[in-house]
């Protein structure tokens, strides 16, 4: 029997290896989407594309809101309003109508509340046929945190505390007030604080990108930067004690702004430090939610051979795709959940919500 294995060995690994160039043969076939393309010729997975805007609302009160993700923009801006107002925009790929749309349907919304935080769940069994553009607005003081895997973050004029974590894509946050913390394997990090609270810290940190820091020229901060590859640059600001040393291919940056109340830790691998005077802003009343229109996906024309449009529409990929909107929905049309409300929304059915879908008359914000 063991003069037989030995034999047979030769054969049997033989026979291994040409299973093992076959599988990985047919992972290395073209897809059969097709490739979409961008107009700044980013390339996408796909040819056609589906989209359906999801409208929803909640009232989070004191609670944190929470955005969790897989891939796509999130752009969010304050409002003087106490419902926070979001659109998703649901993305699906695919090489025909058919296969977008079943892309499309296989993303889910759901939402659930406790007394601490309020969040909105997206997730997909073909993240790589789909994406969740995220727009709206959100009352100025509510605390956020957003995680998810790709795509770019901005968030605009937001006072409360921030938190935002993620694979891959930058983060741009204006107007910040309070503790805000980034982590990022890869991607830009720029933030700008309108003012910067002494029992707050501030922890930006990134494997490979540029940090680009934003301080009132009166802050008061205990500030440590270190960049592995890279160099660190100050502009406008002025420094009490100051220590640099040589890390690696970078610097290792310690300082104080007045009487360094607050902490700030700034960290790259791979990338350029920057410090810089803002002019420290007011506490002005945030902007009105704009136009719901501004906030319409992009539709372009459906070829002649294509299939009848659904309630998801279908169309080719169009340039603006996952460019973030500049503004919020209109809060009216949404679904709203009060702050009393605890319980967990069922899970979204691809359907966006009626008009008449509003909290009850005699339910109080608590």
């Amino acid at each position: 029997m063991l003069s037989r294995m030995q034999h047979a060995g030769p054969a049997l690994l033989a026979a291994g290896i040409a299973v093992v160039f076959l599988l990985a043969g047919r992972c290395q076939q073209p897809d059969d989407a097709g490739v979409g393309q961008e107009a700044d010729g980013t390339l996408q997975i796909g040819t056609m594309e589906a989209t359906e805007p999801v409208r929803r609302g909640v009232t989070p009160g004191d609670r944190t809101l929470v955005i969790d993700a897989f891939r796509g923009p999130v752009a969010l801006r304050a409002a003087d309003d106490p419902t926070a107002s979001l659109v998703f925009t649901k993305r699906g790929r695919g090489g025909d109508a058919t296969t977008a749309g079943s892309a499309l349907d296989a993303i889910t919304i759901t939402e659930s509340g406790t007394a601490d935080a309020y969040t909105y769940t997206v997730s997909t069994g073909t993240p790589d046929r789909a994406a969740v553009q995220v727009d709206g607005t959100v009352p100025p003081q509510t605390p956020l945190r957003v995680a998810k895997d790709v795509g770019p973050v901005m968030i605009d004029s937001l006072t409360g505390p921030l938190t935002v974590q993620q694979d891959y894509g930058p983060v741009t946050i204006r107007g910040a007030a309070a503790e805000t913390e980034v982590t990022l394997e890869s991607g830009d990090i720029r933030v700008h604080f309108r003012r910067l609270s002494p029992q707050a810290s501030v922890t930006l940190r990134t494997q490979n990108g540029d940090i680009d820091l934003g301080l009132p020229a009166d802050a008061s901060a205990q500030l440590t930067a270190e960049t592995q590859a890279g160099v660190i640059r100050t502009q406008g600001l002025s420094f009490g004690t100051q220590t640099l040393a040589s890390v690696n291919a970078g610097y290792r940056y310690s300082a104080q702004l007045g009487d360094g109340e607050t902490t700030v830790d700034l960290t790259t691998e791979n990338g350029t430090i920057t410090l810089r005077a803002v002019p420290s802003s007011p506490d002005a009343a945030p902007n009105p939610p704009a136009d719901p229109d501004t906030l319409a996906p992009a539709r372009t024309p459906v070829p002649a051979d294509s299939p009848a449009l659904d309630s998801a529409q279908q169309q080719p990929a169009s340039p603006d795709t996952l460019s973030p909107a500049p503004s919020g929905p209109e809060p009216a049309d949404t679904a709203r959940t009060d702050a009393a409300d605890r319980d967990p929304v069922p899970p979204d059915t691809s359907e966006a919500p009626p008009d008449t879908n509003e909290a009850p008359a005699d339910t109080t914000d608590g």
